[in-house]
């Protein structure tokens, strides 16, 4: 016996639209409230980081394996070469590495607050970011 899940988005276009991504990513992780305690908390307003277009999607981020770098690992979902504009909160370095965290020799290398990372059709990118000390 299996369960499966259905859902009709009506859209226009084909099966890489926008749209239709986020109706998958909505159906397959649904949001989820959870209560908790008041707390004193601390406040930021705005996000650490923004990527554009819609085509590229933030596939993870996560804190890295060996050091207190930020991985963020980039996906091209539209099957169209596209530059993926990364806009953070604070200068940073970053550099493209491999899954397993390890530099790439002749990958892409940068420094700033925003940055441009060229992705081919359907390409996942991984790329470590440190914050520049001020």
């Amino acid at each position: 016996m299996q369960r499966v899940t259905l859902s009709l988005v009506p859209h226009g276009g084909d099966w890489r639209a926008p749209e239709i991504r986020d109706a998958v990513a909505e159906l397959n992780a649904p949001l989820l409230a959870i209560e908790v305690s008041a707390h004193p908390g601390a406040t930021r307003a705005g996000s650490w980081l923004t990527v554009e277009p819609s085509s590229v999607e933030l596939g993870a981020l996560k804190r890295a394996e060996d050091d207190d770098r930020t991985i963020v690992r980039l996906v091209e979902t539209s099957g169209h070469p596209t530059v993926a504009h990364l806009r953070f909160a604070s200068p940073v370095e970053l550099a493209e590495t491999d899954l397993l965290e390890r530099e790439l020799p002749g990958g892409v290398r940068d420094r700033g607050q925003v940055l441009d990372i060229p992705l081919t059709r359907f390409e996942i990118k991984t790329i470590s970011v440190r914050q520049l000390r001020h």
